[in-house]
């Protein structure tokens, strides 16, 4: 009578086995069917074994009664390993971008279960973040510049664990700049701009600038120093503002902000030139016969009274 014994590869393992006979038993032989295995005592019914690898072994034990008549069975030891795993080298990756992480892993018989757990991460983020796990494979991001540790375990189907450490190394990228797609406001009214930046650090500086104007334009440059920026244009049309922000890697971003300076009024004159003469611009009313009184709309005159708008005969326009 034999019995299936299961122990640790490396260790002894007691292997247990019986005869029987009407007149009694003389000897007790076990013969290895497997190289793989080394026995301890094998001229005893229970006899000891060793096997440094993890597999399933077969042994032969022969029993011989007194008048020489012999029976024999074959008995199975399996010995047993936690899984083995190849634990990757120190990954270097970019800030704020998955990246892969993959032990490769085997077993004496099946890993049932893997866990993935953060260990540690920069002093400025909250933690490791899983976007997917699948069996030996994860998806982490490295929000923050600096060392991730993160710890993988497999257990088999003997309930067996092996663990590693990966460590993750995030790399410091440029920011991200967000920004208006366009921006629509009136000629000489204020117009708020805003933006908004992430980076893997901070954000030192932003910069505004005024990259393009419409013609006859002699417009100030817009607010800087904060993601918000007030603009003033000065006429109607097109306008261009680009803002640029810089983080304590002294990497940029920057993007490019149509501006629309768009009149809400009936009827809007422009006047610009080029010389340093001063110009006004006077529109005398159709009734008028002179200019610089109340018959004529200009710079002493801006809101003059001629009633409700409406169809009329032309109006004389004049700069000088």
């Amino acid at each position: 009578m034999l019995f299936r014994s299961v122990g640790p590869a490396g260790m002894p393992i007691v292997v247990e086995g019986q005869g029987f006979d009407d007149d009694g038993i003389v000897n007790y032989q076990w013969d290895l069917l497997d190289c793989d295995l080394e026995i301890f005592e094998p001229g005893q019914p229970t006899t000891t074994v060793l096997s440094r690898t993890a597999q399933t072994h077969r042994m032969r034990l022969t029993v011989t009664d007194t008048d020489g008549a012999e029976d024999s069975c074959v008995a199975t030891v399996r010995t047993t390993a936690p899984p083995q795993l190849r634990c990757p080298a120190t990954i270097e990756a970019p800030t704020r971008q998955p990246v892969e992480l993959v032990v490769p892993g085997r077993d004496d018989t099946r890993i049932v279960r893997h866990t993935w757990d953060g260990i540690s991460w920069p002093a400025d983020d909250i933690g490791v973040e899983f976007n997917s796990i699948r069996g030996n494979r994860a998806t982490m991001v490295p929000r923050r510049r600096g060392v991730y540790l993160i710890n993988y375990t497999a257990t088999d189907d003997d309930n067996l664990s092996s663990s590693c450490v990966i460590e993750v190394i995030g790399l410091p990228t440029p920011p991200t700049l967000t920004c208006p797609s366009e921006v629509t406001g009136a000629p000489l009214s204020p117009i708020t701009i805003e933006a908004s930046a992430v980076d893997d650090g901070d954000i030192i500086r932003w910069d505004w600038q005024l990259s393009g104007l419409p013609g006859g334009s002699n417009a100030a440059p817009p607010s800087t120093g904060s993601p918000s920026s007030v603009f003033n244009p000065d006429v109607a049309g097109r306008y261009e503002v680009t803002v640029t922000v810089t983080d304590d890697d002294g990497m940029q971003d920057q993007c490019v902000i149509p501006v629309l300076a768009v009149s809400d009024q009936g009827l809007r004159i422009e006047v610009s030139w080029d010389t340093a003469t001063d110009m006004d611009t006077h529109l005398l009313r159709p009734s008028g016969t002179s200019w610089e009184n109340d018959d004529d709309c200009y710079y002493a005159n801006r809101n003059p009274e001629w009633g409700e708008p409406g169809r009329s005969e032309e109006h004389s326009l004049n700069s000088s």
